[in-house]
């Protein structure tokens, strides 16, 4: 049973997901021969999928989700968040609604009002500040901070 492999997405932790009908499944584990096997990301069901060591076929799959789907724009929102989030790590001088506008040129934007927006803003500042070191609040940790 050989189909075309799903999209790809980058999760909030930085770990690869694959959106297949609009399900979202994760990387589970390694299987003989060289087999990749993928499984929802929702833990309590069942459905899941095997790939090549490539990801480029489908060996084997069971789709059949015991969950309802999630909204189209929550996942491309999520899609959006993400990418925006990894760009502003890696570019920290750019401003966070450039590079939203950046994102959002390349995306189907009907789903987002203003108030995605500011919270994909408020994930860019969280995510800056998760890889920046804290301010000093005294003189004692100033000291420190300049020492090292």
């Amino acid at each position: 049973m050989s189909m075309s492999l799903p999209s790809s997405m980058i999760s909030q932790h930085g770990k690869e997901l694959k959106i297949i009908d609009g399900y979202k499944m994760r990387f589970h584990k390694m299987l003989n021969g060289d087999v990749k096997r993928w499984c929802c990301v929702n833990k309590t069901c069942t459905a899941y999928m095997k790939t090549d060591m490539s990801e480029k076929t489908i060996i084997d799959s069971n789709l059949n989700h015991n969950h309802n789907l999630e909204s189209e724009g929550k996942t491309m929102r999520q899609v959006i968040r993400n990418s925006v989030k990894r760009k502003a790590q890696v570019d920290l001088c750019e401003r966070p609604m450039k590079l939203i506008h950046l994102e959002l040129k390349n995306e189907n934007t009907d789903f987002l009002t203003t108030t995605v927006i500011s919270c994909i803003r408020k994930g860019i500042y969280a995510a800056r500040r998760s890889i920046l070191p804290k301010n000093p609040t005294n003189i004692q940790e100033f000291i420190n901070f300049i020492r090292n």
